[in-house]
């Protein structure tokens, strides 16, 4: 199963591909997460971001030092699509 979630920061914005089923489940819009051994390739003219076969997430605490949603100028609404 794929699914497909618009990470973003005060750089821009990309789509971080994950593979497997229940991944990305406890991810949710205006979450912070931290990406380790990921890497990012170009498609269609866009970056896109995966995590591999060894790649992994983990969630941190919102210490304000992210810019938020708006403050990215990312959609308010979920930013998560399946496939």
């Amino acid at each position: 199963m794929l699914k497909e979630v618009l990470v973003a920061d005060d750089s821009g914005s990309a789509i971080l591909s994950l593979w497997g089923f229940n991944e990305g489940n406890d991810l949710s819009a205006g979450m912070v997460i931290k990406i380790e051994d990921g890497w990012a390739k170009e498609w269609q003219g866009k970056v896109q971001l995966s995590l591999g076969r060894s790649g992994k997430y983990e969630h941190l605490d919102d210490d304000g030092s992210v810019p938020s949603i708006t403050e990215i100028g990312a959609s308010k609404e979920s930013t998560i699509f399946e496939e």
